[in-house]
């Protein structure tokens, strides 16, 4: 097959000549996967409840149940139904099993052969992926699959439930009225132990779907059907209608097309291969998804080299463009200011001192006094008069008068004592605020004392009064950055 096209088909035996043969043609194709679809009598199903647990300890459970099963040292799978609230909330599990010894022993032979195997299914389970929609308020139902000398019986809900091949053998069942009552006889029997199971109520109406080949005698076989069974034939034509399917090959019948476009359109069925036979296809698929994952990380890495690359060319034209810009600044003349500007330039810039001034505070200047009073213990701050003040500079005849802001303090002393200690303090103090970095010059303005030896040595200049208090003034330096 390729796609939903069917190339080639052939019949091979059981035997190992014609097991040899098989092997050889299918190694003519070395990229093909092979799909084991099976419609055997020894495949078996079983409904399992089990309480809903989450996680690995719910696999736990499940693998400990699937080991007690008796058919587990066959083929088998188990796959989730679904979820049913009775004193607790359960999960019902669907164990499927294949009897089939040849297929199983055949297996390891073929993965020793490099045959990429995609797994093993039965007919019965593709059922549910491609049979009509129920009719409404119908939701059980029972296919019945009529082929020459076997009838298989599938009970289905929204999936498999059960299945069973019957046999019917020429020699025992030689007659379609023998056939059809034995027909008549498992229906019978399998709607018991389904309400038996609590799958179905006495109430409930079951839907009976015949596929495939019809009797010939059908009105008697509908007349001997069991109360609340309702009758739903589906001819070959029909089926053939419902699949799309103008024509089918002459080798299959409705049923067999139908299971095998499930499996090849990769519905999630169960699985009954066992891991190893399955590892070559997963080794495939795992290189195939990290050469896909290097592929997008080098298509990932190439973009965003390509918007790396697209970035740095707009950043140059970018940094061009300013260059430019910059260029035809540095060219363009510049303005100079007119005799006329410079009166109103001058008044704003006196306006901005001022309103420095205005916000000026002493803080600096009161820390340098409790830096210079440190030790003097006879002499104490009696006044402190804090100004920051314009002065004019001095400059050339043509040159424009310039304003100098000058930050002083001007301080007058009390003696605490009146002894020679406080004479001989006034000095170190007086070159201590001369040697503070902050202090440009110190002017003293009333002399102490000590400072007035000239008239006890018979000085004829004017004489200052005993009790007028000696007074300094400080010029303080900008402590504004830049400024000398």
């Amino acid at each position: 097959m390729r796609g939903q096209r069917l190339l080639a088909m052939r019949a091979f035996g059981v035997d190992a000549g014609s097991r040899t043969e098989l092997l050889n043609w299918w190694q003519q194709f070395p990229q093909a996967k092979v799909s084991f679809l099976t419609n055997h009598a020894d495949e078996h199903y079983h409904v399992e409840v089990l309480p809903q647990v989450r996680g690995a300890a719910g696999r736990q459970l499940l693998m400990r149940k699937l080991a007690a099963w008796p058919f587990s040292q066959n083929m088998h799978t188990a796959c989730l139904l679904d979820h049913v609230q009775t004193l607790r909330r359960e999960a019902r599990f669907l164990l499927v099993a294949c009897a089939y010894s040849p297929l199983a022993d055949w297996l390891p032979v073929l993965q020793k052969q490099a045959i990429r195997i995609q797994g093993v299914y039965t007919q019965a389970l593709a059922l549910a992926c491609w049979l009509p929609a129920c009719q409404p308020g119908l939701l059980h139902r029972l296919c019945i699959q009529y082929r020459q000398q076997q009838v298989r019986i599938s009970y289905l809900q929204q999936r498999l439930f059960f299945s069973r091949l019957i046999l019917l053998p020429a020699d025992t069942f030689s007659t379609s009225e023998a056939c059809i009552g034995r027909i008549v006889h498992e229906i019978s029997q399998i709607r018991i132990m389904l309400v038996h199971q609590g799958w179905l109520s006495e109430v409930d109406v079951l839907q009976l779907i015949w596929l495939g080949q019809m009797p010939t005698d059908i009105q008697w076989l509908k007349k001997q059907l069991p109360a609340a069974c309702v009758w739903a034939g589906l001819s070959e034509p029909e089926l053939a209608r419902h699949l799309g399917v103008k024509a089918l090959p002459a080798e299959l019948d409705a049923v067999d097309w139908a299971a095998i476009q499930v499996v090849l359109k990769g519905h999630p069925l169960p699985n009954l291969a066992p891991e190893a036979a399955l590892l070559p296809d997963s080794i495939m698929r795992v290189k195939r998804s990290l050469h896909g994952a290097g592929v997008v990380m080098a298509s990932l890495m190439l973009l965003a080299g390509w918007f790396g690359i697209q970035a740095t060319h707009y950043a140059e034209r970018q940094m061009r463009q300013i260059q430019r810009q910059l260029n035809v600044r540095q060219l363009a003349p510049t303005d100079i200011i007119s005799q006329e500007q410079l009166p109103p330039l001058r008044a704003l810039a006196q306006a901005v001192h001022s309103l420095q001034s205005s916000v000026r505070l002493p803080a600096r200047a009161l820390t340098l006094m409790q830096q210079a009073l440190v030790g003097a213990s006879h002499w104490q701050v009696a006044t402190m008069t804090w100004d920051f003040s314009s002065e004019a500079v001095a400059q050339p005849v043509m040159a424009t008068p310039a304003t100098v802001w000058q930050e002083t303090l001007a301080i007058t002393w009390a003696k605490s004592n009146q002894n020679e200690q406080a004479a001989m303090e006034w000095p170190p103090l007086l070159r201590r605020l001369r040697d503070l970095p902050e202090v440009e010059r110190v002017e003293v303005l009333t002399p102490t004392e000590s400072a007035g030896g000239a008239q006890r040595q018979g000085s004829t200049g004017s004489a200052q009064a005993v009790d007028q208090p000696p007074a300094i003034k400080l010029y303080l330096r900008d402590a504004r950055p830049g400024a000398s």
